[in-house]
């Protein structure tokens, strides 16, 4: 009972979190939606009709329909004067201009306040005063073969605005104060490229790029050593970055098979036929021979996964991965605490497409030869993506399906996989929201190992151990579920929060479907061997809220701030059941445990970090 308690406490302390960072986000995107200073005038439409009103009651129309506020200064202000005005959809811009023009006004911007004046017939003045933004677009492509380059990272140095290219190479950064920029463009495998330009009163300056192929990535901009964007030569931590490009060349059938020398100090320790869907990956040495000593955190899109011991990787689809970062070496335990001391695995999955609609279809079928068995073992597998996106907001859905034949002997069961997958982003004003979620599950059955009917064959064993010959009849099940929601609010140009709060669930069953010997303890006859169903079932649930800041600051022309700060939280839940059962656990109605263990346990863990 104690132990429910707690957990409907926590569970309540959870939910509240989550409403009040939901109510946030709705705050947020409302404050969001009204005036910013980065908003141009001419942007904004508005729509009245009035006669014969005072220019002041028409003033007030305005502010009732664009959140605009109006404050006047000085004397002799002619606000009684009558106006009449029939508009539509017409810019805030030209309709205070015209205005300006007719009673000698001045009006002044300062975010969405805006001052009105005498103006000054002494000398010659703007009559519309503020920061009316404009933009930057054009086209990043590669120099030797002319092809856009698509998911180009470019951001104005010394602020926080960028952007990624389209699938045609095309960029766009809009809601700019006028003034000087350095745009930076970064591409793995490419050489960096620096422009400086100046963005003029609501004008869009067209900048294009040509970028040389590079074996360089140090300028590339990651996340994983300091929590937030920074270019990997500023990093004291060794990273290593994959691109969805170099995943596309690799002959791999899953994201485990990086780890195959593939990577740097890493590796995948294979922990048997039984396991065959989710290894244990170290770096750096890092990993300790058993499954359960997992000393590297993975996280999928901002949101630590459950920590079981094995990894996560095999049950993901790589066409849906944009880019992996790997930090290997205990240097990573500073931010992300002891249980990273051996490295840490940021996976990040694709966005929406930028502009218009993109369909990925892939599909390959295999066919293995083996000594093995008399027929050819046949797996099929399919991965379909589509997304779409406008300026502002994209989505993208993903559906991955797979079945293949065991090379092996086996009890007749085959690999099979499923995952589906979806996220949505959108921007508004200085908020950008990201929520995302994936569902997947893997399906395999017992198999025998061929070696030990390879050393028996050639030893000639004619009465070798049952355990050798005779393969288990069990049916193993994997299973996730993740799920984030992820609020960056830019503050400044060079200053900006997040939060995000994620969700995760793995689980893992272990069944009998026919009985089989198993050792348990006689009183009167010590351990001996009886028919029995097995049945092993264990769920891993964690979740998830981080919060971090990070700021710019340059003094002078040769020193710069990078300071970043944050908290997280996370609560895991763990249950285990094992036990030997005489009926069928599929059919079984009410477990009742024979020499079984059942275990359930919550861990809470709350981490704050800081680094300049």
């Amino acid at each position: 009972m104690k132990n429910n308690i707690l957990w409907t406490v926590k569970m309540a302390t959870f939910y509240s979190l989550l409403g009040l960072f939901l109510q946030v986000i709705m705050f947020n995107i409302m404050l969001a939606s009204s005036p910013t200073k980065a908003q141009n005038l001419k942007s904004v439409k508005v729509s009245m009709s009035v006669e014969d009103v005072t220019l002041e009651d028409a003033l007030q129309t305005i502010e009732r329909t664009t959140k605009f506020s109006f404050s006047y200064f000085g004397e002799n202000l002619p606000l009684l004067q009558k106006v009449t005005i029939d508009v539509t959809h017409e810019s805030l811009y030209n309709v205070l201009y015209a205005f300006a023009k007719d009673y000698g006004l001045v009006f002044q911007r300062i975010n969405n306040q805006i001052t009105v004046r005498k103006a000054n017939t002494l000398q010659e003045e703007k009559l519309i005063l503020g920061n009316e933004t404009g933009g930057i677009s054009g086209t990043v492509i590669d120099k030797e073969t002319n092809e856009p380059l698509i998911g180009a990272n470019i951001v104005l140095k010394g602020t926080l605005f960028g952007t990624t290219t389209d699938n045609n190479g095309k960029y766009k950064i809009d809601n700019l104060t006028p003034g000087e920029y350095t745009i930076v463009v970064n591409y793995v495998g490419y050489a960096k490229k620096e422009e400086k330009l100046t963005v003029l009163d609501g004008k869009t300056v067209e900048l294009n790029f040509s970028l040389y192929p590079s074996v360089q990535d140090l300028d590339e901009i990651v996340v994983t050593g300091s929590q937030s964007d920074r270019q990997k030569r500023a990093l004291p931590n060794p990273i290593t970055t994959i691109s969805s490009k170099v995943l596309e060349l690799m002959p791999i059938e899953n994201i485990n098979d990086l780890f195959e020398g593939k990577v740097p100090g890493g590796y995948n320790l294979d922990i048997g036929f039984s396991s065959r869907n989710r290894q244990t990956i170290a770096l750096r040495g890092s990993q300790a021979f058993t499954t359960y000593n997992n000393k590297v955190k993975t996280y999928i899109d901002g949101v630590e996964v459950a920590d079981y011991g094995y990894s996560p990787l095999a049950a993901l689809d790589y066409n849906d991965i944009e880019k992996i970062e790997i930090l290997r070496g205990p240097m990573a335990s500073t931010l992300y605490g002891s249980g990273a001391s051996g490295g840490v695995i940021q996976i990040f999955t694709k966005r929406g497409n930028n502009k218009g609609t993109k369909v990925r279809f892939k599909s390959y079928a295999t066919a293995t030869s083996t000594p093995y068995l008399d027929e050819t073992p046949i797996g099929q597998s399919y991965s379909l993506n589509l997304s779409r996106g406008s300026a502002g907001k994209d989505f993208t859905i993903g559906v991955y399906r797979s079945k293949s034949a065991l090379p092996y002997p086996n009890n007749g069961i085959n690999d099979e996989k499923w995952r589906f997958n979806g996220g949505v982003n959108i921007t508004s004003g200085a908020f950008i929201l990201n929520m995302k979620a994936s569902f997947g599950s893997s399906i395999y059955g017992s198999v025998n190992n061929p070696y030990k009917l390879k050393l028996a064959k050639e030893r000639g064993w004619t009465k070798a151990p049952d355990s050798w010959n005779k393969i288990p009849d069990r049916k193993y099940t994997n299973s996730d579920q993740l799920a984030s929601v992820s609020l960056r609010h830019i503050i400044m140009p060079n200053w900006y929060q997040n939060i995000t709060l994620g969700y995760n669930k793995s689980a893992i069953e272990n069944n009998s479907l026919s009985s089989e010997l198993v050792w348990v303890i006689d009183p009167s006859a010590g351990w001996t061997q009886v028919d029995k169903f097995y049945y092993l079932n264990r769920n891993w649930t964690k979740r998830t809220l981080k919060w971090f800041t990070n700021t710019k600051q340059t003094f002078g022309k040769n020193y710069t701030a990078d300071i970043t700060a944050g908290i997280e939280h996370t609560l895991q839940s763990v249950e285990y059941l094992n036990s030997n059962l005489d009926v069928d656990p599929e059919t079984v109605s009410g477990l009742a445990l024979d020499g079984g263990i059942l275990t359930n346990y919550d861990e809470t863990n709350t981490g704050y970090f800081a680094e300049t």
